[in-house]
């Protein structure tokens, strides 16, 4: 195992603890955010810690090695690259149906006025997103088509 994933743990940790003691010793209106980046970092710098210990035991060594050889042949497998393709056009192309939906929803909220103030900044957030995700599909396609 990469001894990067050891000092990614301690940064983890290290962050986690220090937005842990920020949490404690604070009282304001970023105490909640604190809370939950503590959060954020003690709970993966704790796995990734254990991970490495794991994996870098002597009666683990081999399994360790036979899965990154697996991964390495799963990554460079052509139908499941060619899947992974498919799967993030699909879930591309899902999204562009799912935002107008909610972008209704959101203007029916406005024009019954329930959550109007919420809902027009909603409508125009998902607009955004959805003018944004179009954007970068079409610029992808155009430098990989040029790309390859």
């Amino acid at each position: 195992m990469k001894r990067s994933m050891l000092y990614t743990g301690i940064g983890y940790l290290a962050a986690g603890i220090g937005f842990l003691l920020l949490a404690l010793m604070t009282e304001y209106a970023l105490e909640p955010l604190f809370w939950g980046l503590a959060g954020g970092g003690i709970g993966p710098g704790i796995m990734m810690l254990w991970k490495y210990w794991h994996w870098t035991r002597p009666e683990h060594r081999m399994e360790y090695k036979q899965r990154m050889k697996n991964e390495r042949i799963n990554l460079r497998d052509e139908r499941k690259a060619m899947l992974r393709d498919k799967s993030g056009a699909a879930v591309f192309r899902i999204s562009l149906l799912v935002y107008p939906v909610l972008m209704l929803i959101c203007a029916v909220l406005a024009i019954l006025d329930i959550a109007m103030p919420l809902a027009r900044q909603l409508l125009w957030i998902l607009l955004l997103l959805e003018v944004l995700q179009y954007a970068m599909g079409w610029g992808i396609y155009r430098y990989l088509s040029k790309k390859l």
